[in-house]
Parts: structure tokens; sequence; C-alpha cells
């Protein structure tokens, strides 16, 4: 459930990064080593709350199909919401939102956890 990049390809990103600072000017050095360090910060984060960190996320979405967790839930879902199927009101509804914003909020603990700080997760 994790956007891409994911760790693997921000830990790259901030090596190409790190690559190509001798090149840079002393100010585009320093915006280059910011960028670096969130980089690094969010692939740590992803790493520390490891697989699990999407558990009761991927729970919630069985539940809400009354299936077992497969990652094609994520595309039927995609798919459902783009049909309408979660349109009218009522419980499934109800349902959907509880998880899009479960999953929002796992995502920002990982890439934004100082919004979360500053305005809790709703």
């Amino acid at each position: 459930m994790r956007d891409l990049p994911d760790a693997g390809s921000l830990v790259n990103l901030a090596r190409q990064a790190l690559d190509a600072l001798p090149a840079l000017s002393p100010a585009a050095q320093r915006e280059e080593v910011a960028l670096i360090a969130r980089c690094l910060a969010i692939a740590e984060r992803e790493l520390a709350f490891g697989t699990a960190a999407f558990a009761d996320c991927r729970m919630m979405l069985a539940a809400l199909y009354g299936a077992e967790w497969q990652e094609e839930l994520l595309a039927r879902l995609a798919a459902d919401i783009a049909a309408g199927a979660f349109d009218r009101p009522g419980s499934r509804r109800d349902a959907l939102h509880r998880l899009l914003w479960r999953i929002t909020v796992q995502k920002l603990g990982e890439s934004n956890p100082e919004y979360l700080a500053c305005n809790g997760p709703g």
C-alpha cells in the first residue's frame, strides 16, 4: 500500500544526489543535502515500520470484500471506487472512508510525521 518511491528507491536517489554534490554550487549543495536528508529519513521510517505497518489496512480491506488479503484487492478497490460502487451512503461507504483515512494516516506517519504531530490524525 506504500506509494512510490519506496525506501530502496529513496536510498538510490540519495546516493545519486550525493554523487552529484561536487558539481553543484554551495547553494545547490545545501538544497541537495536537505533532499538527501528527507529521502533517508522517509526510508528509515518506512523500514522501521516494516511490513506490519499496513497490516490493519490490509485486514480492513479484506473485511470490506469479505475475503482474505490479496494484493489484487487494491486494484479491485480502485476499480470499484472509479465505478461508483461506494457512492451511496451506508456501511460499505463508511468502511471505505475508515480504510482510506487509515491508509492516509499511516502514509503520513512515514512520509511527514511532523504534519501529524502538529495536526493530529484527525
